[in-house]
């Protein structure tokens, strides 16, 4: 025989699953429930993950060009440095140089002055001596 007490929870087991809302989860949370474990949050976990590769990427970059500007700029100041160390012997050896031209062209002329005299009075020497 049955108890009449397991055959009315038996009943009242079935009566609350066939429509009625005792202890039970309405539709429209499990359909949000649905929307935010299906669709939202692996939307955003997708999303997550493409920023931060799109802001890793854009990091690399920037240490990139930041590199190559600092290496332009470090051949920019080598070359610069050496133009002035080449300005600089060039401004001490025109000076020595410029120097030691107007010295030769001091001497030359002295030197051709020397010569012209010595043969002005040669060829002096020589009227003189032919009469």
């Amino acid at each position: 025989m049955i108890c009449h007490e397991t055959v009315c929870s038996f009943w009242k087991r079935k009566w609350k699953y066939m429509g009625k809302l005792v202890n039970r989860k309405s539709l429209k949370w499990k359909m949000v429930r649905m929307l935010l474990f299906g669709w939202l949050l692996p939307l955003l976990i997708l999303t997550l993950g493409m920023i931060y590769f799109v802001s890793s990427m854009i990091k690399n970059q920037i240490e990139k060009t930041i590199v190559v500007s600092a290496d332009k700029a470090v051949e920019i100041c080598d070359m610069q440095f050496r133009e002035m160390v080449v300005a600089s012997k060039n401004a001490a050896v025109i000076s020595s140089i410029r120097s030691r031209v107007m010295m030769y062209v001091i001497r030359r002329q002295s030197i051709i002055f020397w010569h012209s005299s010595i043969n002005m009075m040669h060829a002096f020497c020589i009227q003189c001596c032919s009469f």
